[in-house]
């Protein structure tokens, strides 16, 4: 996979679980936005375990906006 495709699906994955956060609301959302996170560690391992296609690390990047996101 290239890294820009790699880096576009990531985002989108983060994108969604602040939207549904926004949407639904933190509790809510809670079950939906776990799936995600479960998604993007898997992708994470899946293409990027050896770091080949970037250092980025998504899981760090996902807690970041989607806790911004539930504290306002």
């Amino acid at each position: 996979m290239k890294k820009e495709r790699y880096n576009q699906m990531m985002e989108g994955l983060i994108e969604t679980a602040v939207e549904k956060v926004l949407v639904l609301g933190p509790e809510e959302a809670n079950r939906e936005v776990e799936a995600l996170r479960a998604t993007i560690e898997e992708l994470e391992q899946f293409w990027n375990g050896d770091q080949q296609i970037t250092n980025q690390d998504w899981l760090e990047e996902f807690y970041k906006k989607v806790d911004k996101t539930i504290r306002g």
